[in-house]
């Protein structure tokens, strides 16, 4: 480790701290970058915990309310004083430059951040038993983590422009979202929007993993980027999918039979074509939402990152006593990732046993599961249902396939309703129906 003091500026600090002094009406210019471990000295953090508290109150910020907070919070003398106030209150003439000296102070704090992920990667990587991998994730997370903590609030002009021009490029055939690839989604979703997060929610053996999996496979196809997080099945069983719906070779057959020659050829043409593709797997059962996070940003780095698959949202990590918390805690961090990063992240959903016990088992937005906050967290929330699955064995034996909706009960930006596809259970696969059947 280099044995350097961390970078700071205490002029930055104290400049900033009087200039809301000298006017504590600026404080909202600034309020929203600073936190009070962005400063290197100690008293300087807490007296702006103060001040944070002070505004909470809905009272003025000067040298008397300072005092008496700190005087209450038991910190005044290890902040220096009535004497230290009153230099800082004198520091600055103007509150003219507050923001340029609270951009220092936050440029000073990252530097600090950066140096402590990379010391720790260090110390890490010395100890043979830390796994390699691992230590470069954290690290992406941490950087991650920083650069969502830099977004400033910005003028409208800053993301009219952009936003027009995209609108007006936009031909006839072309959509907000990136295409699933089946018309009749697209049709109601206008595609998955970058920036959002798609909730996809289903009892089991519904097939909801098979139709994530077959978007993900028509997005890469269709020159996108994708991730596929698949945190049930394992990576040979995802290649096993992936190459069914490729060939249309039965899923149980792959698995137990030997191939003919036909079909050799067939899957040769399915590895050549998936690896022309930016599709990336990630089997692990041991996701939280750091590793999800660093795994995108590094993909968005490298690849341009459009969407994520994750399989599914009830199995990834967190730590806590209380389930619906926790989900609640990973909506908002899944959302959060969509945002940053500016890609969909489609998570697929378990629903509650409660729709087993009524007599209409179309899904509705009551039956997810550990619901927390992902009602309103989501931007899209869709179900996947098909009738026949609680139709009797004697009905569905002959059925090569069946028909399948996809119910969205809420689209923050877009229609609500419902569009039919067909499952092919042999093959768990999808496709739209035939035009004529819409």
């Amino acid at each position: 480790m280099i044995d350097k003091v961390p970078p700071h500026d205490i002029q930055a600090e104290m400049s900033l701290l009087g200039a809301v002094m000298l006017n504590y009406k600026c404080w909202s210019s600034v309020a929203d970058l600073i936190e009070p471990d962005d400063f290197y000295r100690e008293a300087n953090g807490t007296i702006w915990h103060a001040m944070e508290t002070i505004i909470d109150d809905a009272d003025p910020i000067d040298i008397v309310s300072l005092s008496s907070r700190l005087t209450a919070m038991g910190c005044l003398e290890s902040c220096g004083g009535i004497a230290y106030l009153m230099q800082i209150g004198e520091f600055v003439p103007t509150t003219a430059n507050v923001g340029f000296y609270a951009k220092l102070v936050k440029d000073h704090a990252n530097r600090r951040r950066v140096i402590e992920f990379a010391n720790q990667a260090m110390v890490d990587a010395y100890q043979f038993d830390s796994n390699a991998a691992k230590i470069m994730d954290d690290m992406v997370d941490g950087v991650g983590i920083l650069s969502s903590t830099t977004n400033e609030t910005q003028h409208v002009d800053e993301f009219i422009s952009e936003e027009v021009e995209e609108i007006l490029r936009r031909s006839v055939n072309d959509m907000a979202g990136i295409k699933t690839g089946f018309l009749a989604l697209d049709d109601i979703t206008n595609g998955f929007r970058q920036g959002e997060l798609f909730i996809l929610g289903a009892r089991p053996s519904m097939g909801k993993s098979a139709l994530a999996l077959q978007c993900a496979l028509n997005i890469a196809r269709n020159n996108g980027s994708v991730l596929f997080l698949s945190i049930e099945m394992s990576a040979p069983m995802v290649t096993q999918r992936l190459i069914s719906l490729m060939t249309g070779i039965n899923g149980k057959r792959l698995q137990n039979k030997v191939m003919d020659e036909y079909e050799r050829r067939q899957i040769s043409s399915a590895r050549a074509d998936l690896l022309s593709t930016q599709l990336f797997i990630t089997a692990d059962n041991r996701l939280d939402i750091h590793k999800i996070r660093a795994k995108a940003t590094r993909l968005k780095r490298e690849h341009n990152l459009q969407v994520i698959f994750i399989d599914y949202l009830q199995m990834i990590e967190s730590k806590g006593d209380n389930r619906t918390r926790e989900i609640g805690i990973i909506s908002r961090g899944l959302k959060s990732i969509a945002k940053e990063l500016n890609v969909c992240v489609v998570a697929l959903s378990s629903l509650s046993r409660a729709v087993e016990k009524r007599d209409d088992k179309r899904p509705m937005m009551s039956d997810l599961r550990e619901s927390g906050d992902l009602e309103s967290d989501a931007d899209v929330v869709a179900f996947l249902y098909r009738p026949m699955y609680y139709a009797d064995m004697s009905q569905r034996m002959d059925l090569e396939s069946e028909e399948a909706e996809v119910i969205i009960t809420k689209n923050r930006n877009g229609e609500v309703g419902e569009c039919r596809l067909q499952f092919t259970p042999q093959k768990a696969r999808f496709d739209d129906l035939p035009l004529t059947d819409w």
